[in-house]
């Protein structure tokens, strides 16, 4: 659980509270301040004519103490249970100290204890007496008889002890269906994750990358709430897990308020709303540091305050702009909203303000998969935004050379009757034309830009390599200007091409070829790795690597390293078995900075990987052949 991540949420659901009596005849607290009882004295203390403290009974559905220092003893008073299977379940897994002690009522004797054992999430998860996300104690019951619960709590988050007894079976039902609630709520966020991680390495947008930390602080954050990372990752680790979980909170905010400033585009406008979201942004990342340096209940507590001041800030910017109608905005705005719900109804849920469930426990989670999703959707209203003011732009890019050609016909129209006129008409019309070839310079460098990607795979097209080629000669003639002495430098090349990929087209149709190229790829991305290499499909199945400063034994590993993979791959479309395979021909020119054509050598060092290919498809096809 996020601790109580919405207070004010938690204000609502305490505002009803009362209205919730389940428990209430059978459960009873005391507050132990500054007693430090032991379950003996409090038994001793139970039992004596003058008590130093008395049994206050629990009103509420769920025993809850709120953020509190103290050490509460609960007292569950249990009726005839038949002797079977049963588990005292207490599903809050954020309790740092929790002691459970089991006793049956005998009207002869009074009190017989069962067992004892002592548990909370300030201990390695092993010692838990079951392997479970929450606290799960088997009781040990023989002849039908009535049982005494005592449970010490303490804590520095919120002191909630929502506790059930079930038998085993309706025990193992629930937990199978809240891993299964789990597993697809967290499939979902992984799934959105990978995709605009995907979309990031390929559009280095910075959307994209903000989405993706958004999605991670929130991941790591239900994961510690949920105590799944405790369970299998942080099992050993009590102190760090429990550090985590105020820190993740403030990711999470730094991580929202940059989302939001960046996707609406706040930060270019400025005013308040900029000024606020920066001010959340430096506040989490303050607060962040603050719980890594002094981690306690104060540091929670601020972050906790600064999650509630954040959301009601997001909230309400992404509601003035979806008001003024920004499209981007109404999809973060119901977002939000919906988050905002599935904490309330989990709030309700751990107060029985509603019927516990599966769906009900992890309402907040399911939330958060809402809200990922409708912020992904407020990306694409944000990009189909984008891209309908870039077809405004080149309407109004039309027009105006319209208006240019009529400029010109009333210039020549005109010249005839009167020099002044044509004199200050002229200077006008040429002023407006100097602004549209302005514009229109701008449109057509950004059309180049786009003119050397290939669609369908988002790597380099063959454009691209007369720009290469260029920069390459160009850098090897600044580093012997630098170096005041002649340089040569290492060029690989490798040449791949899908073997027996026409077969594949004519059988299985384009779009599995398609699908084919685009596997292949990414499968050449995962392999090439280094920064300074490039990566060009150079035809309809064929593909460029260009690898600056490689011998031509490692360009062969590499070559070799990309085959393996692609025979690994399974293309949507193909049938089962159908793989791919590829055939790769790699060559290695030197360039010097004192030859008069680098740029011709690089070309003859594509003739010579081209050649190296055609042998390795006459040798077979699947296989690499290269040569210096």
């Amino acid at each position: 659980m996020r601790p109580l991540s919405l207070p004010v949420c938690l204000l609502i659901a305490l505002f009803f509270l009362t209205f919730s009596t389940a428990h209430a005849s059978q459960t009873y607290y005391i507050k132990d301040s500054g007693l430090h009882l032991s379950i003996d004295e409090l038994i001793a203390a139970e039992g004596a004519t003058t008590a130093a403290f008395e049994w206050q009974p629990i009103t509420t559905a769920i025993p809850a103490f709120g953020f509190s220092a103290s050490t509460y003893w609960v007292r569950i008073d249990l009726p005839p249970l038949a002797p079977a299977d049963q588990i005292f379940w207490v599903n809050y897994p954020l309790l740092d100290t929790l002691e459970l002690h089991h006793y049956r009522v005998v009207p002869e004797t009074g009190l017989l204890p069962v067992y004892s054992v002592i548990s909370g999430d300030l201990l390695p998860f092993a010692h838990r007496p079951l392997p479970t996300r929450g606290f799960s104690f088997p009781l040990e019951l023989g002849a039908p008889e009535s049982h005494r619960i005592y449970v010490k709590m303490a804590g520095t988050d919120s002191l909630l002890l929502p506790w059930s007894v079930q038998p085993l079976p309706k025990f193992i039902a629930a937990e199978q269906q809240e891993s299964l609630i789990l597993g697809a709520a967290f499939g979902l966020l992984l799934v959105m994750l990978l995709y605009h991680t995907f979309l990031f390495m390929g559009s280095r947008d910075g959307n994209q990358r903000n989405y993706c930390l958004f999605v991670v602080s929130n991941l790591l954050l239900q994961l510690l709430q949920k105590g799944i990372l405790f369970q299998y990752v942080l099992s050993d680790m009590p102190a760090l897990n429990n550090l985590l979980i105020p820190v993740s909170i403030n990711l999470t905010v730094v991580a929202s308020a940059v989302l939001v400033n960046r996707l609406l585009r706040i930060h270019r406008v400025g005013g308040q709303q900029a000024l606020l979201l920066k001010i959340i942004t430096i506040a989490g990342v303050l607060v962040t540091l603050g719980c890594i340096v002094a981690p306690g209940r104060f540091t929670l507590l601020l972050s906790l305050g600064l999650s509630v001041v954040a959301v009601g800030i997001i909230f309400s910017i992404s509601l003035m702009r979806a008001i003024a109608g920004s499209r981007t905005a109404r999809y973060l705005m119901l977002g939000w909203t919906v988050y905002i719900i599935g904490g309330l109804t989990f709030i309700a849920s751990r107060f029985g303000l509603i019927e516990p469930s599966s769906l009900t426990e992890n309402s907040l989670l399911l939330g958060l998969c809402a809200e990922v999703v409708l912020v992904s959707m407020a990306m694409v209203a944000r990009y189909n935004q984008a891209r309908n003011q870039l077809l405004v732009t080149q309407q109004k890019q039309t027009e105006q050379e319209r208006e240019l050609r009529i400029a010109q016909e009333l210039i020549a129209t005109t010249a005839r009757r009167a020099s002044d006129r044509l004199e200050t008409e002229v200077q006008r019309r040429t002023n407006e034309l100097e602004q549209a070839t302005r514009e229109l310079k701008t449109a057509n460098e950004q059309l180049t830009t786009l003119a050397r990607i290939d669609a369908l795979t988002g790597l380099h097209n063959r454009r691209y390599l007369a720009e290469l080629f260029a920069s390459l000669a160009a850098g090897l003639k600044r580093a012997a200007h630098t170096q005041a002495k002649p340089v040569r430098r290492n060029i690989s090349f490798i040449i791949g091409d899908i073997d027996h990929f026409k077969p594949i087209n004519d059988q299985y149709g384009h779009q599995t070829g398609d699908e084919c190229i685009r596997d292949v790829a990414g499968a050449i991305r995962q392999a090439v790795a280094r920064p300074d290499d490039h990566i060009i499909r150079y035809g309809g199945e064929e593909y460029l690597i260009v690898l600056p400063d490689t011998q031509l034994d490692d360009a062969i590993a590499i070559a070799e390293r990309v085959r393996l993979r692609v025979t690994q791959l399974s293309p949507a479309g193909l049938p089962l078995g159908r793989g791919l395979t590829m055939s790769f021909g790699v060559s290695v020119v030197v360039i010097d900075s004192e030859s008069l054509a680098p740029e011709q050598m690089l070309h003859e060092g594509i003739i010579a990987a081209d050649t190296m290919l055609y042998k390795a498809k006459h040798a077979g096809r699947n296989q690499t052949v290269g040569r210096a």
